[in-house]
């Protein structure tokens, strides 16, 4: 069976990169865009305060909102093709915020949950391969798809789990390549949903005491998670910050 083992050595290769350049450049609160400018192969945009880079979201939107492109990439990420690579995936989860159909995922996963919740497994995972086609990289929905799939009728066989759980494994990954959860540089994300399955599933996080909402100086929308932190937790503070700008957005939107 195809794995993903190429794309995550990719994947730390990165986030080493990533890092090094945060750390290089760290305390920048601004987020003043300049010229884009591309750093070893990856979108970035450089700040003009402090030299700092930060991902070109825009760039994977316009990439994102070619229906045929954005298709193609669904279907290689949904047969696990071991050639994608990061970019490829930030393509699926965020470029999808840039789509016509987005909708900050505000209520997209009812009728799934309803339906797990009354026990219909089998209607649950059919719902799942639905919504996949449309939302592949969807953290949320991938936990919804394994946990349907290991239950329903039927189980299905290893090979598929395994495949689940690579994709929903590498795609935490790309989210927690976005920052590092405090407020200088918050954790992006394109669903409210994920800031959960981040926290408990990623950085080890074994329950949210508070949850807040604000905006910061120049503008952008967070969640501050006052989290309690669990045995062998990848999280170093009792608060994790999420960039919300993408979903709040969108359901704004939704009531204009």
């Amino acid at each position: 069976m195809k794995t993903l083992l190429p794309i995550l050595a990719v994947a730390a290769f990165w986030c080493a990169d990533v890092a090094a350049q945060q750390q290089a450049g760290a305390g920048a609160a601004t987020r003043e865009r300049a010229a884009d400018k591309a750093v070893d192969g990856y979108r970035f945009v450089k700040l003009r305060s402090s030299g700092e880079y930060y991902i070109d979201y825009d760039a994977m939107g316009a990439e994102a909102r070619d229906d045929e492109r954005f298709a193609a990439l669904a279907e290689r990420f949904i047969a696990v093709d071991p050639a994608l690579v990061v970019e490829d995936l930030q393509v699926l989860y965020y470029g999808r915020a840039y789509r016509d159909d987005y909708t900050g995922d505000r209520r997209t996963f009812t009728l799934v949950e309803e339906a797990m919740q009354a026990g219909q497994y089998d209607r649950a995972y059919q719902l799942c391969l639905d919504l996949q086609r449309r939302i592949p990289a969807s953290p949320r929905l991938l936990n919804l798809l394994y946990i349907s799939a290991s239950k329903k009728s039927i189980p299905a066989a290893e090979p598929e789990l395994t495949a689940l759980a690579d994709r929903y494994r590498f795609v935490l990954d790309v989210i927690s390549f976005s920052g590092n959860g405090t407020m200088l540089s918050p954790y992006v994300v394109t669903s409210v949903a994920d800031e959960y399955e981040l926290l408990f599933n990623k950085l080890g996080i074994t329950a949210v005491v508070m949850q807040q909402l604000t905006r910061l100086e120049d503008g952008t929308m967070c969640d501050i998670m006052t989290v309690s932190e669990g045995e062998g937790s990848d999280s170093e503070n009792d608060e994790v910050w999420f960039d919300i700008d993408m979903p709040f957005g969108a359901s704004a939107e939704l009531f204009e």
